[in-house]
């Protein structure tokens, strides 16, 4: 009898099908028509589906319950691994400080100390007579610039004699 009533619904869009105004024959397929009749056994393991992504969702299964202990623990371990991370980066931060303090202290004991070996004063006729190497080197000891010509080099030079 279904097959009967398919042929009929068949033949009937067939007929259907060459009343269209642009003479294209519109038939529906056979798995259209058959989508709509579900058998029981589908109807029941569709309906059973529907139920159980609905106690799913309601967090009413064993497996959401093992998802959500699985999810527990991966969030434990990310805290801990955070937490472990910013421990670390605390250590590395407090050694970080512990050394721009030590730097510091060494700093000054070497300015402490280049202050007590007394750079000697250096006269205006020293400073005119000397090459532009030997000013510069004279620079570098007192810690000033040394790029320039020789006449800026003179004038630095003096400036900072004259000030002492």
């Amino acid at each position: 009898t279904l097959f009967r009533s398919l042929r009929r619904q068949d033949s009937d869009e067939e007929d259907e099908g060459k009343d269209n105004e642009n003479g294209d024959k519109e038939v529906k397929s056979l798995e259209k028509v058959t989508e709509k009749v579900e058998s029981r056994k589908e109807r029941d393991q569709r309906q059973k589906a529907e139920a159980y992504r609905k106690r799913h969702e309601a967090g009413l299964t064993d497996e959401y319950k093992k998802d959500m202990e699985r999810l527990a623990e991966v969030r434990r371990r990310r805290e801990a691994l955070s937490a472990q991370k910013e421990q670390v980066t605390e250590e590395s931060v407090e050694a970080e400080r512990a050394r721009v303090e030590k730097f510091k202290l060494l700093e000054k004991e070497v300015k402490k100390s280049s202050k007590s070996k007394e750079i000697p004063k250096l006269d205006k006729i020293t400073i005119k007579k000397m090459k532009p190497q030997v000013m510069k080197d004279a620079l570098k000891e007192r810690g000033l610039e040394i790029q320039g010509n020789n006449k800026a080099l003179t004038a630095r030079l003096l400036e900072y004699e004259g000030s002492r």
